[in-house]
């Protein structure tokens, strides 16, 4: 994760944000928003309810959210603090980047 990826990301997030709000998809961002982080936390109480040494899909799965993560908190650490004070900006949230990267388009 570089400065440079912060800002492809950032105008990938501004480009998508208008395609998925006011574009083609019509979402309501709210009622998306509520959705992701409900999936979200069942998500994240499925592994933690599910032993990782007895059940490889969801280890497989907190494998996959551990990148996710992790892609997210490099991505916020490279923006924060110059790039974001220069370009009077905030990082993108992290519901932002799973809606930016699910292909959903």
């Amino acid at each position: 994760m570089s400065v440079v990826d912060c800002s492809e990301i950032w105008m990938h997030f501004i480009n998508m944000r208008s395609f998925m709000v006011t574009g083609f998809m019509h979402l309501d961002p709210p009622k998306s928003a509520a959705w992701l982080a409900e999936q979200d936390k069942w998500m994240r109480g499925m592994i933690a309810n599910h032993p990782r040494e007895e059940d490889a899909f969801w280890r497989h799965v907190a494998y996959t959210v551990a990148q996710l993560d992790g892609l997210h908190a490099g991505y916020v650490s490279a923006a924060m603090p110059d790039w974001v004070n220069d370009n009077r900006q905030f990082p993108v949230s992290l519901p932002s980047y799973c809606f930016i990267g699910s292909r959903i388009c």
